[in-house]
């Protein structure tokens, strides 16, 4: 189905009693990833996917959705990208204690150029970190920015981490179990 941009109303219904009218009820608002936001969680996943996945910038994002009838501003779509990264905290979170408890994870980093940093040059590298492991089929994969390759990256987002640790090219010294 071809992507489009549609309003999603929800009409919400006052009951009563029709004898006395007491007792007003009204249906409550359906739940939503960023209250008070005119954004659905379909068009939010959609525009994380478009960036993230598909490289998409948001600038180029906003040219499309109002070729669509739907004026966003870029900084709107940042901020609800900022947003959602922010509720869906509690979620990473919960992911990352699943990947601990594998007895196996793989774990590598690669390179990134972030051109708005504090105290960094554009020109400087720096690297997304990829986790992964749990059962065939219940597999966690997770993403982790940091400006640095060092040897305390890994541990520090492996904690107390007791199991096998898979990753090419590692130091020999790191104390986390290890097969290179």
């Amino acid at each position: 189905m071809p992507a489009r941009v549609e309003v999603i109303r929800h009409v919400r219904y006052k009951y009563a009693c029709p004898v006395c009218e007491e007792g007003v009820r009204v249906v409550p608002v359906p739940a939503k990833l960023l209250p008070k936001s005119n954004a659905s969680a379909t068009l939010l996943a959609y525009v994380a996917t478009a960036k993230y996945q598909d490289a998409l910038p948001l600038y180029r994002q906003s040219q499309i959705l109002a070729r669509h009838g739907a004026e966003i501003p870029r900084n709107t779509l940042a901020r609800w990208m900022v947003q959602t990264g922010e509720r869906m905290t509690p979620l990473i979170e919960a992911l990352r204690r699943y990947l601990l408890r594998a007895p196996l994870i793989h774990m590598d980093e690669t390179t990134l150029q972030v051109n708005t940093e504090p105290d960094r040059k554009a020109s400087a590298t720096s690297y997304m970190w990829l986790q992964r492991g749990g059962p065939p089929g219940q597999q966690v994969v997770l993403f982790d920015y940091d400006a640095s390759r060092a040897g305390r990256v890994p541990m520090r987002r492996l904690g107390a981490y007791a199991g096998r640790l898979v990753t090419p090219l590692w130091q020999p010294s790191c104390p986390v179990g290890v097969i290179a």
